[in-house]
């Protein structure tokens, strides 16, 4: 085998196999880290969907009881039955306020007034006036104080219902004079729980009763109300939760398995005690790991592309530095071997080869001046042979010859030397070149570690909320370390967002999208933080031509918050800052631009530190006041739109950024 074709098979070996390392261990980082965000996401949809529920029951429950101090209502269950002359006047009152209590609320079905006995007195359906509803669960269970009746159908209209009643007290001496119930419809609750997640298309979630049947929508099947049995893992799970506030409290976040299609699905839960009822968020499988799939091909073709790169360069330089040269001194050594002793190998580069050749040259050059001295001496001991037969004095001569030639061979033996000697030299930097290759390949493995603190922050944060929800105002001093430790948390993922944002090369959505309309929802975005300081915010625009690119409105969006961040922290307060969008038309041969400056009239900017504002990490802000990555981040998103910004500044009069986009021609 060639000596090129030994060398590139050898950066392919080691390419290949630090590649195979490299892939795997940041195949199982992003493995891992996609999953953790995946499950983190659904625990806190689940969490988020499971408080706005217990909101929602808690709001049901402070309404009809705040109905329930009514002094209208009150005076005519105390008059009710009596032959008090008001009686009449007021039942007509007390209708008139249920109605009109009903129709403030749209999801109120009906109300339901019963006096001590159970039975209706006033209702807003007055059908329902006289029925006997002594045995019902609404008015024995507000016996003992608020109760809340699950989820059923409503005899004999089958409209799904939820109802919830409260005891009826004498506002002075506590004497329980009958019940107040309202009937409500799940308008509200199916809101809160078909609310869509996030751009998911198989995102769901759902509330199962203590029977065990789902009592609000599916996004996959029609009529599931208390007909849909649940018996999956995930409910069979949530019933392990009861006396745990939520699922945060066990180890393992999310889950796949069949759910009640009997499809694969990664899923979550969430118990409210209250009802007895189950809280579930899944998504499918399938969707959920699809950027899995994506991210595994991804390294699959950077475990072929780098080891098939690595040989092709190693070919090109061995071809280069080290094979060429070569083959140039095989080529002057076998000329000099044949006799011709004027040929000149002439490689002057000042490596190892080199030296070889300026050796070879030497070589010949002696073995000229050798052969020369020799046939100078044959010719002598010739002519001396001649004039002087001495046999003695042509010993002599012989022997000065041979002499020659010993001194000769000692010269050629130097040379091998010295040969060997460069081939040595070559191994060695062959050597070094290859270990130097392999801490480079290693020093990348770095740049993953980075992913590993953002999850554990999530989590230390929604344990933080956690704990905040629990202590609430009853240990003031708990609660101000609590609330230090979650700044200090929030602080922490803030700096590892940013770095995160800074160093990996994101997945941007581009579309046409007007620059005007991105300007103006940030300037609405930092509007109350404007007003706080004192700051006024000016937003001109061209409205006569298009100020339409090619861009991802949330990275953008970015850039500008970040810039307006640092223009209030310029201006402190009292001062202005002012946005200008326009179109700059090019000449023919040109591509037309659009322009967005953002100025202040803040304290300026150092003349010294312009030239380095847009470095990573570089920032004037005092310590844990900035991470020194929002220019360096504004800088790489107008890279990928193609765009680009400048600065200019004056100490005491202010900055300005120019912003430049080209402009979207379909």
């Amino acid at each position: 085998m060639k000596l090129a074709h030994k060398i590139s098979l050898s950066f392919f070996v080691v390419a290949l196999v630090l590649a195979s390392v490299a892939a795997t261990i940041f195949y199982s980082i992003s493995k891992n880290s996609l999953q953790n965000a995946i499950f983190n996401d659904l625990v806190s949809t689940c969490a988020s969907r499971s408080r706005h529920v217990e909101t929602y029951l808690e709001m049901l429950e402070i309404s009809v009881g705040q109905l329930s101090k009514s002094t209208l209502l009150e005076n005519f269950l105390k008059i009710n039955g009596t032959n008090d002359p008001l009686q009449n006047e007021a039942f007509k009152d007390a209708i008139k306020r249920l109605k009109r209590t009903k129709e403030a609320n749209k999801s109120i079905y009906e109300f339901l007034l019963m006096d001590q006995t159970g039975k209706v007195v006033v209702s807003s359906s007055e059908n329902n006036i006289g029925a006997d509803k002594s045995m019902d669960a609404l008015f024995l269970g507000a016996q003992k104080g608020v109760y809340i009746k699950d989820a059923y159908f409503l005899e004999p209209s089958q409209e799904p219902l939820m109802a919830v009643s409260v005891p009826f007290l004498d506002s002075q001496t506590g004497e329980f004079l009958g019940v107040l119930a309202a009937r409500v419809r799940l308008t509200e609750l199916n809101a809160i729980t078909t609310e869509k997640i996030g751009p998911n298309k198989t995102g769901e979630t759902y509330i199962v009763n203590k029977y065990g049947y789902m009592i609000t929508p599916s996004r996959f099947l029609k009529d599931t109300f208390l007909k849909q049995e649940v018996d999956t893992e995930n409910i069979r799970r949530a019933r392990l939760h009861k006396d745990k506030e939520h699922a945060l409290s066990e180890k393992e976040l999310g889950y796949v398995f069949p759910d009640y299609r009997g499809v694969p699905v990664v899923g979550t839960h969430e118990y409210i005690p209250r009802m007895d009822w189950v809280v579930l968020t899944e998504i499918d499988a399938q969707e959920a790991f699809t950027p899995l799939a994506r991210l595994r091909l991804t390294f699959f073709l950077i475990l072929f592309i780098v080891p098939f790169t690595s040989w092709v360069l190693g070919m090109g330089v061995v071809r280069a530095i080290i094979t060429g040269p070569l083959h140039r001194l095989h080529e002057g050594v076998e000329i000099i071997g044949n006799g011709n002793l004027d040929y000149r190998i002439g490689i002057n580069e000042r490596d190892e080869i080199g030296q070889l050749s300026r050796a070879f040259d030497a070589m010949a050059e002696n073995l000229k001046n050798t052969t020369t001295s020799i046939e100078s001496l044959n010719d002598e001991i010739y002519e001396r042979s001649k004039v002087q037969e001495d046999a003695g004095n042509q010993n002599k001569a012989l022997q000065e010859a041979n002499k020659n030639l010993a001194l000769n061979e000692r010269a050629l033996k130097n040379i091998l030397y010295d040969l060997k000697k460069a081939s040595d030299d070559l191994k060695a930097s062959q050597s070094q070149l290859i270990h130097s290759e392999k801490l480079a390949s290693v020093g990348q493995l770095a740049a993953g570690v980075a992913h590993e603190v953002k999850n554990p922050l999530a989590i230390i944060l929604l344990a933080i909320e956690s704990l905040e929800h629990t202590l609430g105002a009853s240990n003031e001093k708990s609660s101000r370390y609590v609330t230090m430790v979650k700044e200090a948390a929030e602080r922490a993922n803030k700096v590892v967002v940013n770095l995160l944002n800074f160093s990996r090369q994101v997945q941007s959505h581009f579309e046409p999208l007007d620059i005007r309309e991105v300007v103006g929802q940030t300037v609405s975005l930092v509007s109350n933080t404007a007003r706080i300081k004192n700051i006024n915010i000016v937003n001109r625009y061209d409205s006569t031509d298009e100020l339409i690119i090619d861009g991802d409105a949330g990275q953008l969006g970015q850039v500008f918050l970040n810039l307006f961040s640092n223009a209030f922290d310029a201006v402190k307060s009292d001062g202005t800052v002012t946005v200008n969008s326009y179109l700059s038309k090019g000449a023919v041969e040109t591509e037309d631009r659009i322009i967005v400056e953002i100025s202040d009239t803040g304290q300026g900017i150092p003349k010294e530190i312009i030239p380095r504002i847009f470095e990573p990490f570089f920032t004037t802000k005092e310590q844990g006041a900035g991470t020194g990555l929002g220019l360096s981040t504004v800088y790489m998103i107008l890279e990928r739109h193609k765009g680009s910004i400048n600065v200019k500044s004056t100490e005491g009069a202010g900055t300005t950024f120019t912003m430049t986009f080209p402009r979207y021609r379909g």
